[in-house]
């Protein structure tokens, strides 16, 4: 399994995280198997907002479920990523959320909360 985090702002040790498969793009690129998406939440309330929107808007986005774990490697077990299969772990931002854009300091207010 090959993974790679998009920026600095994500947390490897967020409580909740947010878990699917990116069915666009799975098969190509540095994901020649699957492609995995987890984004790490501070609360179960913005991961289901987080899930909720991805269900909705995302329609590349499949399997979706919101995990609790300390670390992502526990929050992604259940995927059985391989050889082959790319983890790229984004931040929780408002596009995510699908919340507009002045709810960045909301979300960074609840990750000064969980700490």
């Amino acid at each position: 399994m090959d993974y790679e985090m998009s920026n600095h702002a994500e947390r490897e040790d967020a409580p909740w995280w947010v878990v699917m498969t990116d069915r666009f793009m799975s098969g190509w690129g540095s994901a020649p198997g699957r492609s995995v998406v987890a984004i790490p939440c501070p609360t179960v309330a913005w991961a289901e907002r987080a899930a909720y929107n991805m269900e909705r808007d995302r329609p590349e986005m499949k399997y979706v479920s919101v995990r609790r774990g300390p670390t992502f490697k526990q929050a992604v077990a259940s995927r059985r990523l391989g050889r082959g299969d790319h983890l790229a772990i984004y931040a929780l931002t408002p596009h995510w959320a699908g919340t507009p854009p002045h709810t960045a300091a909301a979300i960074e207010e609840a990750w000064e909360a969980v700490a």
